[in-house]
């Protein structure tokens, strides 16, 4: 039998970096300030928007699977003001997750792009609500965390949606937010990147895990146990 710890004792011996944090706070502070805007790409300040779409070292295109080339990058900015309504509320509300808007920038990339880039999408998403969605932005690495934490700690994941990468990342931070007490600091937004390394680390790797169909006539697994 395993014997779980403490999530809050696990994430207290996490060592946050307060010069990524500081950094982290000033771009996204940048990304609201001209979504807000409700400008159209070319008129934002250059260099925020080189950070928040174009920068290989920390934006969209960095993100593994959900990296888009640059074909793609440039159909999204020649129909970026149909993008902007979305941003520009999503920036104006830091409070409450919008699920519908951020359904429609997921269409609209898609659209555009004629793929799922969803980890660059979610990027987006997570630039300009910093203190609702996770910067973790992969679905995978967040259910693994998630089964990790299930099976080492006593952490209460009975909201996780394994689908659904806002849900999932909304309820990941507000259960940070529970159990640490912090609300709107860097230490929020380093944890789920943090935590999956440290997991990895003390843990080691997951149990490999089957799927099995129930129907005994088709499927004969006692057999093939056997």
């Amino acid at each position: 039998m395993i014997m779980k710890q403490s999530l809050k004792e696990l994430i207290e011996g996490l060592m946050a970096y307060e010069d990524l944090g500081q950094r982290f706070a000033t771009d996204t502070a940048k990304f609201i300030e001209e979504a807000t805007s409700g400008k159209n790409w070319t008129e934002w300040n250059k260099e925020v928007f080189e950070q928040y779409f174009e920068n290989n070292c920390n934006c969209i295109a960095k993100l593994g699977k959900g990296q888009m080339n640059k074909t793609e990058k440039n159909s999204v900015k020649e129909h970026w003001m149909e993008l902007v309504p979305h941003l520009k509320a999503i920036a104006e509300c830091q409070d409450v997750p919008l699920w519908n808007e951020y359904e429609e920038i997921r269409r609209l990339v898609k659209k555009y792009t004629d793929k799922n880039l969803n980890v660059a999408t979610n990027r987006l998403l997570a630039g300009l609500q910093p203190k609702l969605l996770c910067t973790e932005c992969d679905i995978t690495r967040i259910n693994k965390l998630v089964d990790y934490l299930r099976r080492y700690t006593d952490a209460d994941l009975t909201g996780h949606d394994p689908v659904n990468w806002e849900k999932a990342s909304y309820n990941l931070l507000n259960l940070f937010k529970s159990v640490t007490g912090n609300k709107d600091s860097w230490d929020l937004y380093y944890i789920p990147y943090r935590l999956l390394d440290e997991c990895k680390k003390r843990y080691g790797d997951l149990p490999k895990k089957w799927l099995a169909y129930a129907n005994r006539e088709m499927f004969r697994h006692a057999d093939a146990l056997h």
